[in-house]
């Protein structure tokens, strides 16, 4: 059976970034539109239930003792953790507090409410909006309601540097000074996600990334993609430390790592051909990429939690290989060059991070026909080298 091949190595004076497999962490998603949030020093994946890790996905303990549907959480002052929850049947908003995020204790409920949509906090106050409503609510000293511009469809809210965010999907950013009294505008079309830190403020949208800057409300593209590509949808965007990561759901579930002006893959796309938005699909833990891949079509059975480790991806395939020197795949045969360890076995692992099996080098020439279908990760140890050649191959 012919082989569709993907060599991971560009042509002589191209640079490559990292190309590793995602590991999939958990095949639950607590639901079919989850969000995945970082909050007392650990990341949440909520939706119709919730599940919480401190160890980037390696383990996962269930959320409890809350009531309704968990709908937002955010870290507050003192060690303080807020959760936002709704019951549908009374319509009722249920306020949450936790030191350490294990134990919640409920201190006021709103009835009669719409669903809240997305919950912030400064160091002396949090804010709540509602779906389908330009109310939020602004509790400090005393609750209060501050109101939006007119048809507001908010998407997001985040609290920055004094400055309260509210992403409308359709029509751009607001932004307050006043905790809501009065609101100024950037204009954005199709925004999907804000992402607010030291580095800035940060939009994915369906065409590219956008940076705001917020004195000014100057809106500016970031970075170029790869040639002959335009912007892509983006569902997500964050950072690690300086570098910002952009995550495409536009045909391909790839991730991007801005490098100088530019958007460059980082690590292999993950399988599927559409997937469920929330407000934040991924986040970045302590160097790990932590995505909810929440598949409705193609491949459903690879939906679920993956890890991506951003830590060492500088140390893999980052630097210049000429094509000549790789392995190639003619049919089933890998055909190896005098460059190879032939002492180390050639290993397959899955899209998911899973090794499924090993095949020992006997010769120059190796056969995978044994090979179930699927789209598979070879890869190839080099002598005096501990930078692999990985080959993507689709039977």
């Amino acid at each position: 059976m012919r082989l569709l091949i993907i060599t991971l190595f560009l042509c002589s004076g191209m640079l490559c970034t990292a190309q590793r497999p995602w590991a999939l962490r958990s095949p639950m998603l607590a639901g079919p539109k989850p969000t995945v949030v970082n909050a007392a020093s650990s990341v949440f994946v909520f939706d119709t239930a919730a599940m919480r890790t401190f160890d980037h996905g390696t383990t996962w303990d269930p959320v409890t003792g809350y009531a309704g549907k968990m709908c937002g959480i955010t870290d507050f002052t003192a060690g303080l953790t807020l959760l936002t929850s709704y019951t549908e049947v009374d319509r009722t908003v249920h306020m949450y507090f936790s030191i350490g995020g294990a134990a919640w204790t409920s201190f006021i409920e709103f009835a009669d409410a719409a669903r809240p949509i997305g919950i912030t906090a400064s160091t002396t106050e949090w804010f709540l909006a509602f779906e389908n409503s330009n109310q939020m609510y602004v509790y400090g000293d005393q609750l209060n309601k501050v109101s939006l511009p007119p048809s507001t469809n908010v998407a997001g809210i985040k609290y920055w540097e004094g400055q309260l965010l509210v992403l409308d999907s359709e029509k751009g950013l607001y932004i307050s000074s006043d905790k809501g009294s009065t609101w100024q505008f950037a204009a954005i079309t199709g925004g999907v996600a804000l992402h607010a830190s030291a580095m800035g403020v940060f939009l994915a949208t369906n065409s590219g990334v956008v940076s705001v800057d917020i004195p000014s409300r100057k809106v500016t593209q970031v970075g170029t993609w790869p040639a002959g590509a335009t912007a892509p949808r983006i569902a997500d965007v964050d950072n690690h430390i300086s570098a910002l990561y952009a995550y495409s759901d536009d045909g391909t579930f790839q991730l991007y790592r801005l490098l100088g002006q530019k958007w460059e893959p980082t690590g292999y796309p993950l399988p599927g051909t559409k997937a469920n938005r929330s407000a934040s699909v991924l986040t970045i833990d302590a160097g790990y990429a932590v995505l909810a891949h929440a598949l409705i079509e193609g491949h459903k059975d690879s939906a679920g939690v993956y890890v991506y480790d951003l830590n060492d991806f500088t140390n893999v395939d980052n630097q210049e290989l000429p094509s000549s020197v790789a392995p190639r795949i003619v049919g089933d045969v890998i055909h190896l060059v005098p460059e190879t360890d032939v002492s180390q076995p050639i290993q397959v692992w899955s899209l998911r991070g899973e090794l499924v099996c090993e095949i020992p080098v006997h010769s120059n020439s190796v056969d995978v026909s044994a090979l179930t279908k699927g789209t598979f990760i070879i890869r190839v140890q080099r002598r005096a080298s501990n930078q692999p050649w990985n080959i993507v191959v689709s039977r």
